[in-house]
Parts: C-alpha cells; sequence; structure tokens
C-alpha cells in the first residue's frame, strides 16, 4: 500500500546496474514492517519483523538501513535512510557507504562535494516562494515554560530548490491541506540563512542552517511538526506529496503519538479506515 515504495523498487532497484551492483556489495533484505513472521535480527536477537521495525525505528516507508558486517564495528547501524530515493540519489548514497566516506562525513556533506548532474544542485530558476500561511519573523518557538494553543509546522527550504517548488505547488496549493494548516502554526525558514537567528522549540537560539544541519537533514525540503509544549512528533526530508502530508498533520491533530503509533501506523490505519467506510458506501 506504500507508492513510495513502490515507486523506489521499481525505478531505483529496477535498474539493472543498481540490482547487480547491491548483489555483488550488500547483502539486501526487504521486510514488510507489520509483518508478524519471526526472524533473527543482525545481532542474533530473535522477534517478529514488526517487533525489528519498531526497535529500528522504521516508522515511515520506505527505511533503508544499512549495517556493517565485515568489519570491527559489525552489527553497527552506519546510515539509515528514509522515504523515496531516486536512482541517481541512490547511486550516491551506495557511493557514500562502498567508499568509506560514512566514517569521515555525514551523506549531506558528503553530497555537496558532488558536482550537480541530471538535474540536482541548486537551479537559480527557483526562488523562495511566499505564502500567507507563514508566520512572520522573528521566530520564537520555544513553548517549554508555556505551551502554545496549537502544534507547530517548520518547512525548511532554499533558493534554487526545485523540489520546493513542486512542493509549493503540487502540496501547499490544496485546499483542504491549507485548511488543515491553519490548525498549526506554520514556520518556513531560509536554511542558507547564516546570520538570523531564531529559538528552536527546546529553547535553542541558533540560525536556520544550523538548525537543518543538526537535524542531520540532507535535502530539502524538510519539514519538522512539533506538539503544543514543543516536543516534536515527526521531522523528515523525503519526498512528501498529498496523502504523506495529510497523515503527517493528521498525526499531530489526531495526538495518535501519544498512543506510541509511528507514522506508518497512522496511515495504514486511516487508509483501512476509509476502504471499510467506501465498502459500507458501496454495500447500501
Amino acid at each position: 500500500g506504500c507508492t513510495y515504495c513502490t515507486a523506489f523498487i521499481k525505478k531505483s532497484l529496477g535498474d539493472e546496474e543498481i540490482a547487480r551492483r547491491l548483489q555483488q556489495q550488500f547483502i539486501s533484505i526487504g521486510l514488510e514492517i507489520f509483518d508478524d513472521t519471526e526472524m533473527t535480527d543482525h545481532r542474533g536477537n530473535d522477534m517478529s519483523i514488526k517487533a525489528f521495525a519498531e526497535s529500528q525505528k522504521a516508522g515511515m516507508a520506505p527505511t533503508l538501513l544499512f549495517y556493517a558486517l565485515n568489519s570491527d564495528d559489525e552489527g553497527e547501524l552506519i546510515y539509515r535512510a528514509i522515504g523515496y530515493q531516486s536512482p541517481e540519489r541512490f547511486v550516491k548514497m551506495l557511493d557514500y557507504l562502498v567508499e568509506g566516506h560514512s566514517k569521515r562525513s555525514s551523506f549531506r556533506d558528503y553530497l555537496a562535494t558532488l558536482p550537480p548532474s541530471g538535474g540536482s544542485g541548486s537551479d537559480s530558476r527557483h526562488k523562495l516562494i511566499d505564502d500567507p500561511l507563514f508566520s512572520s519573523p522573528p521566530h520564537a518557538l520555544d513553548r517549554r515554560r508555556f505551551a502554545s494553543d496549537r502544534p507547530l509546522f517548520v518547512l525548511l527550504e532554499a533558493d534554487g530548490c526545485e523540489a520546493c517548488t513542486n512542493y509549493h505547488e503540487l502540496v501547499l496549493a490544496n485546499k483542504k491541506i491549507r485548511a488543515t494548516l491553519g490548525r498549526f502554526e506554520v514556520v518556513r525558514l531560509d536554511v542558507s540563512d547564516n546570520k538570523s537567528h531564531i529559538v528552536t522549540p527546546d529553547g535553542q537560539r541558533i540560525t536556520a542552517a544550523q538548525w537543518y544541519q543538526q537535524e542531520d537533514f540532507s535535502r530539502l525540503p524538510a519539514l519538522m511538526f512539533f506538539d503544543e509544549k514543543g516536543t516534536q512528533v515527526l521531522k523528515t526530508d523525503a519526498l512528501v506529496e498529498l496523502s504523506r502530508m495529510t497523515n503527517s498533520m493528521g498525526l499531530v491533530l489526531d495526538r495518535a503519538y501519544e498512543k506510541g503509533w509511528s507514522y506508518q501506523r497512522y496511515a495504514r490505519t486511516k487508509s483501512i479506515e476509509a476502504s471499510n467506510k467506501k465498502a459500507a458506501e458501496a454495500a447500501q
């Protein structure tokens, strides 16, 4: 039921050269995160696949987990990637891991050393887009002492980001999305800004550029959701289209996180509810 998983499997894993490389350089295993089948994990522990997914914080699909198996760090998680990875980006990710760059730098910093290609990198045709949904600066987002009456949505973008433009046109322009975002405090930050300071929900005084790096994002746009008290509920720099945006907001507004639900569990529950409703209406 995950369209992002389907796209990754068909486009990236379906690439013959990528498939050949994975078979030669990796032991690759695909797991369904709600599967109750018993498994033995990379450290020899027996558990269900669902429990393993929860233990590895695989709460949004697809989640790619890379472990070291043939070194002094055997069994160590060396990189986690969340969301759809295009063939071009996935190849760069494999280079980053196989060539040992993960021991020296973050994936974001590694990408910054590569020449732009195939439409990646900054595009001067794309500029930051203003929107009346966005709160005006200065941004004092500290909620530790006094809770807000609304949850918080933080959008991180920059000039030159084609994916940011697409997000505005395909997601933020949607009437239902905009209506729901009216229930949030919405803040847009420019991650190229190294001068203007903000106060984060946990009370840090930093720039948007520093916050982006601190959260270990590697692409734009990046999204963060916080509850009324400033606790981070969800963050992602993965591709977010209409359904994923709807479910991300719903996870926060329905307070499903208070029950320990991951994003994917919430999304699956809403999908089942919609399917049952449709079946019931058809039966009438």
